[in-house]
This record gives structure tokens, C-alpha cells and sequence, in this order.
């Protein structure tokens, strides 16, 4: 028996293999309620296999399916990721826009109540912050008649004064430079000094008698005198008094109204007439 098995065993595996099919099919061509013995038979033996290939079937439909959904999924995301970045781009855009919009509507308002000598804005294109000069490039020269010692002003203060013209820019000397010098009075009390630059955002108001009337917070503006700096304008506060108890003089530093690190636009007051004077108080906060 077992020597018979070994010899002819593929032979009846194969004839399974084949009759198995066969009769599966004539059992399915048979009418339903014909009982034959052998349905049975190709029931139980088929049943398993019958399971096995629907419930791998059924797997594969579903991994199938995940993947794709997966993949749907990813590409769903990248392009939110994307709508994201370009709403957060123009949120950006239309912030700076507002900004602009209320730089330029200050701008345009200080223009209407300032001397009509004044030039157009003017944009700042370079600084020069070097251990020996404390300066500003701006885009407009002699062909908007800019002259050397012209003021240079905005509306929350003075910036400096023109110091070299070519065609299409100009060199600002800023107040905060040590060299720079401008006449000015305290607008509460009117006592007078010279206020010269002392880098660093800073300025100081010398020959200031030691019994004028000088407090934290007085504003100080240009008195007009030299022909250079309108009546009027604004320059800073006062930061910090020292009196010594010797001496004839008192220690001013005034913080300017102008932050240079934030400067964009300024105007040049050409042909100033000192008589002239800004109708507006000194600024209550700075352009953004």
C-alpha cells in the first residue's frame, strides 16, 4: 500500500486537482433542488479553500483601499500645507500694506500743516553707523533741489542736515552725530542750549544754565536760530538732569523723537524761512 502511494501518488493528486473543479462546476450547473451525493463532499473539501481565498481577497481589497486613502490623505495634506503658507504670506502682505498706509497717511498729513518749502517724501536707502560718522542715504539730490545744510525732518522730528548732494541722492548728517549742532529751546520753560549728538540713539543739550528750569520728560524743539532747522520742529525729551552742586552749566540728555533704526521716509525743508514754524505738538507716539 504505501509502496503503491509512493508510486502513484502525484497521479491522484493531479487527478484530484482536476476532478475536483469538475465536479464543483457540475454541481453549481445542477438545479438547486436536486440533492446530489457528491455536493457534500465538494462542499466540505471546497469550503476551506473557499474561505481562505475570499477573506485574502477581502484583505487585499482593504489594504488596497487604505492605501489609497492613504495616499488621497497625504496629498490632501500638502495641499492644505500649501494654502496655509500662501494665506499666511499674504497676511503678511496686508500687514505691511497697513503699516505703509498709515506711515504714508501720517506722512501726508504732516505735509499739509508743514511749511509748503518741504520737499516730497523721500526714501532712506543706506546707513552708515561707522565709529566716525553717523549717516543716512536718501533717494532724492539736485534734481529735486536739495542743497548742502538743508534740513531733513519727519513727523515725529528732526533727522539732521544735508551734507553732500549728487544728482539723485543726498548724505544726511543725523542729529545723533557728534558733529552735528542744532539751537534749541525747552518748550515749557523756553530755556535755550545746543543740542549735539552723542551716538547711540542719544543726544545731549549743552550750555544750559544751571538755574534754568529743566525736568524729565520736557520736550525740546528747534528754536529756529542759525537758518538751517525750522522753528518748531521737534527734536526729543528730556531722559535725564544733572546739577552738580558746582559749576555754572547743567547735564541734559534728551532721547530724539526720530528712532534711526526705523527710519524709511523723510522730507527736506529747502529754502527755509525761520519764521516759518510746524503748527502740529511735538509726536505722542512713533510711525510703525
Amino acid at each position: 500500500m504505501r509502496k503503491f502511494l509512493k508510486d502513484k501518488g502525484i497521479k491522484i493528486v493531479v487527478v484530484c486537482l482536476i476532478l475536483f473543479p469538475l465536479l464543483f462546476l457540475s454541481s453549481q450547473a445542477q438545479p438547486k433542488t436536486k440533492d446530489i451525493w457528491y455536493n457534500k463532499i465538494i462542499y466540505y473539501l471546497t469550503q476551506p479553500m473557499i474561505k481562505l481565498v475570499t477573506g485574502s481577497l477581502s484583505s487585499i481589497g482593504d489594504f488596497y483601499s487604505n492605501y489609497i486613502y492613504l495616499i488621497h490623505t497625504k496629498k490632501l495634506n500638502e495641499h492644505l500645507k500649501e494654502e496655509v503658507a500662501d494665506l499666511t504670506q499674504q497676511i503678511r502682505q496686508l500687514k505691511e500694506i497697513e503699516f505703509e498706509n498709515e506711515r504714508l497717511r501720517s506722512l501726508l498729513d504732516f505735509r499739509k500743516q508743514a511749511p509748503p518749502s518741504l520737499s516730497p517724501p523721500a526714501q532712506v536707502i543706506s546707513r552708515d553707523t561707522s565709529n566716525e560718522f553717523e549717516t543716512i542715504q536718501i533717494n532724492i539730490g539736485s534734481n529735486a533741489q536739495v542743497q548742502e545744510n538743508m534740513a531733513v525732518v519727519t513727523p515725529v522730528g528732526i533727522v539732521g542736515r544735508i551734507t553732500a548732494v549728487l544728482e539723485n541722492s543726498s548724505t544726511v548728517l543725523t542729529l545723533v552725530d557728534p558733529a552735528s549742532r542744532i539751537d534749541a529751546i525747552v518748550q515749557r520753560s523756553r530755556a535755550r542750549g545746543i543740542v549735539v549728538g552723542s551716538f547711540g540713539n542719544t543726544c545731549l543739550m549743552k550750555h544750559v544754565s544751571r538755574t534754568d528750569d529743566v525736568q524729565i520728560d520736557d520736550e525740546i524743539i528747534s528754536s529756529g536760530m542759525g537758518g538751517i532747522y525750522p522753528k518748531g520742529f521737534y527734536i526729543g525729551k528730556v531722559k535725564k538732569v544733572v546739577k552738580k552742586p558746582y559749576g555754572i552749566l547743567q547735564h541734559v540728555e534728551i532721547e530724539p523723537g526720530v528712532d534711526f533704526s526705523k527710519l524709511e521716509e523723510v522730507f527736506v525743508a529747502r529754502n527755509v524761512n525761520t519764521s516759518e514754524a510746524v503748527k502740529t505738538e511735538a509726536p505722542t507716539k512713533k510711525l510703525p
